[in-house]
């Protein structure tokens, strides 16, 4: 999700109208503003990354996705089991990606099967190495394929080749195999799909991270890495009360507590506000309602009658066009409200 440095663009905004108002003063009234609209109207929503359940565990904390915002509300909460996204050039952030060794481009914008980045290692040559880390044990029993796509701009059959081999706590977790087992290594400049059984692994239960090797210099480019469940991906929408509740704002706590044999995992859908030292918003809201954001700035400074700027009949102005573009707002918001299934973005390529 693009975010936008409102401190920096409504500062700009104010000053050219009202001079001689001291920066911290500043700074702190168009925090106030933004932090009010967004608790407000709930524009800055996300979905968040999904929380794997553990079985007779039935509370889980939600956490803000970055310092940069706190979690107002959770205001939507499903569950089930989706296809593990591994990886998509960064385009969103799944699996974190490090080069062990020799130089990765993990978000190239060159091409891209979908979105507009992918994984190019045009630059490795033979034995480099990148791995893509989950943070976190993966269960693999409800899952069937590692599914990718692959494009390649050279490629010598028999010499070029990269390897994946899964990994849980530092050591290798079954075989490693070879890409070029399940594509045409004939092929050139077009996509192509690999989809590799997960059982001609071997025994990986529960893996936490995939390394990709280099054999000899092929010029590929890798996208839309996932792990493929065995069946058609199923989510359900959790009900407040009937199903879970909150523990405060970021604490879910299920009615029912999650079997060892059923591996699901959590989505929340969240409201965020800046936090108390964050600059950030989503872009979206920025660019719909800067003249919005910047009058609700206006209106509290204008109506501080001792300052030298302070002017009554302006700041009257300024808050009745912050209030009716505040309620302009959750009114676009309420409007354009889908269910929260559409977002975490079920199935896809298969």
């Amino acid at each position: 999700m693009a975010t936008t440095n409102f401190e920096t663009g409504l500062f700009k905004h104010i000053t050219a109208e009202i001079a001689g108002t001291p920066e911290p003063l500043l700074n702190q009234v168009i925090r106030e503003v933004v932090q009010d609209f967004c608790r407000e109207t709930q524009c800055w929503t996300e979905a968040l990354k999904p929380i794997d359940l553990k079985a007779d565990v039935s509370r889980y904390s939600v956490q803000p996705s970055g310092t940069d915002r706190e979690i107002h509300k959770v205001i939507s909460v499903l569950q089930g089991r989706l296809d593990e996204k591994v990886h998509d050039g960064t385009d969103e952030l799944y699996w974190s990606a490090t080069a062990g060794q020799g130089t990765w481009d993990f978000a190239s914008t060159t091409r891209s099967y979908s979105g507009g980045l992918s994984i190019d290692t045009s630059l490795c040559v033979d034995t480099d190495y990148a791995d893509l880390a989950r943070g976190r044990d993966f269960t693999t029993s409800s899952h069937k394929y590692l599914y990718g796509v692959i494009f390649n701009t050279s490629w010598t059959a028999s010499t070029d080749d990269i390897a994946v081999q899964f990994y849980l706590d530092g050591s290798t977790a079954g075989s490693s195999l070879n890409i070029s087992d399940y594509i045409d290594e004939e092929v050139l400049n077009e996509w192509q799909t690999f989809k590799i059984p997960l059982s001609t692994f071997g025994s990986i239960a529960s893996v936490d991270s995939i390394r990709l090797t280099i054999s000899n210099a092929p010029n590929s480019f890798l996208d839309s890495i996932r792990i493929l469940l065995d069946n058609t991906p199923s989510i359900s929408r959790l009900r407040p009360s009937t199903d879970f509740t909150m523990d405060g704002y970021q604490t879910i706590a299920l009615n029912s507590r999650p079997s060892e044999d059923k591996p699901n995992q959590l989505w929340a859908g969240v409201c965020n506000v800046p936090s108390a030292t964050g600059t950030a918003i989503n872009s979206e809201t920025y660019d719909r309602y800067q003249t919005v954001l910047a009058s609700g700035v206006k209106w509290k400074l204008f109506a501080m009658a001792n300052s030298s700027w302070g002017d009554l009949n302006q700041s009257m102005y300024h808050e009745a066009y912050y209030k009716n573009g505040k309620n302009r707002c959750r009114d676009d918001i309420r409007n354009l409200k889908t269910n929260y299934r559409s977002q975490v973005k079920i199935g896809g390529t298969r």
